[in-house]
């Protein structure tokens, strides 16, 4: 059994990217971790004060998602926030500020609507997006290669628990 120390406070989410190459993990003092399973040391590792564009993630990272094509990560903050980030080179390459400033961002998940941002397409962010879910009450459906939103959901309660099944790739509450 390998264990993997490389936060400061809680980890608050793990994922194991799509090729199982990877071990990504996120945590209260705001860090990513990037592992190969089978090492106990990070292959990289994420702060706000080492990269510049990362951001300030006040309260920590709350949510994660690998893309199907293991090559980009999404990670959402307690204050709202959420990047994407190239993988494994650490880049941040996107910022969306789709939900409200202190509203936690709880789920986030990746769907290849055309089949070419997997494992057996060539990689590419066209018909990538990205749902996200937050305590601001919505889930929003996000463009990855525009950044811009395609779709809103919302919710007069904010619900907690949202998952993005593979599978039928619908949103469930």
């Amino acid at each position: 059994m390998q264990v993997f120390s490389s936060h400061t406070e809680s980890t608050t989410a793990g994922y194991f990217s799509p090729n199982g190459k990877l071990l990504i993990t996120t945590s209260a003092d705001s860090s990513v971790c990037v592992f190969d399973p089978r090492e106990h040391a990070p292959l990289l590792r994420l702060a706000p004060h080492q990269t510049g564009n990362f951001g300030k993630f006040e309260d920590g990272i709350t949510a994660l998602a690998v893309a199907p094509a293991s090559n980009l990560l999404a990670i959402g903050g307690a204050n709202g926030a959420i990047r994407i980030i190239n993988l494994p080179n650490g880049n941040v390459v996107g910022r969306i500020p789709g939900h409200a400033e202190g509203e936690s961002v709880e789920a986030l998940a990746f769907m290849d609507i055309l089949g070419l941002a997997g494992p057996d397409g060539d990689g590419s962010t066209k018909g990538l997006l990205l749902v996200s879910a937050a305590t601001d009450s919505k889930a929003v459906v996000w463009d990855v290669t525009t950044g811009k939103p395609r779709a809103e959901i919302r919710h007069e309660v904010s619900r907690w628990g949202r998952r993005m099944s593979r599978r039928t790739r619908r949103l469930t509450w």
